[in-house]
């Protein structure tokens, strides 16, 4: 039975049905997602998951308020799916990937925002996916990849407080039609920091047709780009 706590009442339980309707639009066993609801139960639903052997969360339309002083961690392979950029938002803090190298995390159709620090920070560990994500007022950076790979399909990074997407001794993919980098690092205005930034020995590609002028716009501080690393168009991942 998937976590069900509700930030407006008691705990309660999707009606068979809702879960049916959404493991169909997924194409997942039912049986095998974890549902949770609203409220702060981002953790408790990774937790069931996880002692479940299960890698599938789907959260539910609503706000997911992620507590504490500090990142929510991934350790272990996990889809973190909502019901849309526009339905499903997470706050507070966000998520922290680690784990072995060897494995991968995936979030889709959900918005991350108002957090601390980055919206997603990759910390040499699984590399991630995002489908369809919308990072927006994050503390620090929106998605950050440190000693490790991300993928950006489709997604969008706005008005966080320092960069975009930074790439630290790492490697970030971003394709999709629908990818915009727009108005972050508007707080401290740090000609260091940049919509998107990458170190030194670090890459960000782009799929073409995308471009880092097409893509990144209307960044303060040091600009849309830049940083000693590599930016730059390429033909294929």
């Amino acid at each position: 039975m998937g976590v069900c706590s509700s930030s407006n009442g008691p705990n309660i339980e999707l009606s068979p049905l809702a879960k049916q309707e959404v493991a169909e639009k997924l194409g997942v066993d039912v049986n095998k997602i974890v549902f949770v609801l609203g409220g702060n139960s981002v953790q408790k639903g990774y937790d069931e998951a996880v002692a479940k052997k299960l890698t599938h969360i789907h959260l539910m339309a609503g706000t997911h308020v992620v507590k504490g002083d500090d990142y929510m961690v991934f350790e272990h392979p996990m889809t973190v799916s909502g019901d849309g950029r526009d339905k499903t938002f997470v706050e507070g803090n966000g998520f922290q990937i680690k784990g072995a190298k060897n494995q991968n995390c995936t979030f889709m159709d959900l918005t991350v925002q108002k957090t601390e620090a980055n919206g997603l920070f990759g910390c040499d560990g699984m590399s991630y996916d995002c489908l369809r994500l919308h990072f927006d007022k994050c503390g620090n950076s929106g998605v950050s990849a440190f000693k490790t790979k991300g993928r950006l399909t489709n997604c969008q990074v706005t008005n966080c407080h320092k960069c975009g997407i930074v790439s630290t001794n790492g490697t970030m993919e971003i394709e999709g039609e629908e990818t915009r980098i727009d108005n972050n690092n508007g707080t401290h205005g740090s000609e260091y920091q940049h919509g998107l930034q990458a170190s030194a020995e670090s890459f960000i590609h782009l799929l073409s047709p995308l471009t880092k002028e097409g893509i990144s716009t209307n960044n303060n501080g040091g600009g849309n780009y830049g940083g000693p690393g590599t930016i730059e168009t390429v033909n294929s991942f």
